[in-house]
């Protein structure tokens, strides 16, 4: 991401230098469980730093996970984006990216994610955990339990050089198996087989 660009998408959503941001995206929706991320985020204990989490989607769910923000005390920590029309400008501002996803097939927004250098937080479904391995490109929970995913997003908060690590061997796992050109080669190998 270019520098200039992370600093105006930061002070966007008044992003402080000193806080990690972290960053989910999707429909608002049961499927995308953001209340269970919410609630993850109200378990982080406050010695594993200062951070905000920017959401970005619209569903039918928005003024329920508003009103869970607002009765966990985390109005200015998390923030409800709505649509973000500059994923690239959203990622690249971005530290962490979560996903607390009940079921996903491919989540292709988790190869984003990993294309522009975020470790991922994740539940360890299927569909995430086809793609990333949790230590090496992610640091996973237990499907459906906000207490491990706690966990999970404290451990990346609280260990820099883990988080670019991270985020440096997911974007390399893209680059080398889900490269725009090489999936379409494969493409091809399979129509002509």
């Amino acid at each position: 991401p270019d520098p200039e660009s992370r600093i105006l998408a930061r002070r966007t959503w008044s992003v402080e230098d000193d806080e990690v941001l972290l960053v989910a995206m999707g429909r608002l929706t049961r499927q995308k469980n953001f209340s269970s991320l919410v609630e993850a985020l109200s378990l982080v204990p406050e010695t594993a730093g200062p951070w905000k989490c920017v959401i970005a989607g619209e569903g039918e769910l928005r003024g329920d996970l508003a009103t869970e923000i607002g009765d966990r005390g985390l109005a200015g920590k998390i923030i409800l984006a709505g649509h973000v029309s500059e994923v690239g400008e959203f990622l690249g501002a971005a530290d962490v990216f979560c996903l607390s996803s009940l079921y996903e097939g491919l989540p292709l927004v988790l190869l984003e994610a990993m294309a522009a250098g975020l470790p991922v937080c994740s539940y360890g479904i299927d569909g995430v955990t086809d793609v990333v391995q949790d230590g090496i490109q992610a640091s996973l929970a237990r499907p459906e339990d906000p207490h491990d995913l706690a966990r999970a997003i404290q451990l990346v908060l609280t260990q820099p050089q883990t988080r670019r690590d991270m985020g440096k061997a997911g974007r390399e796992l893209v680059q080398a198996g889900y490269d725009f050109e090489r999936v379409v080669d494969q493409l091809e190998e399979l129509y002509r087989a």
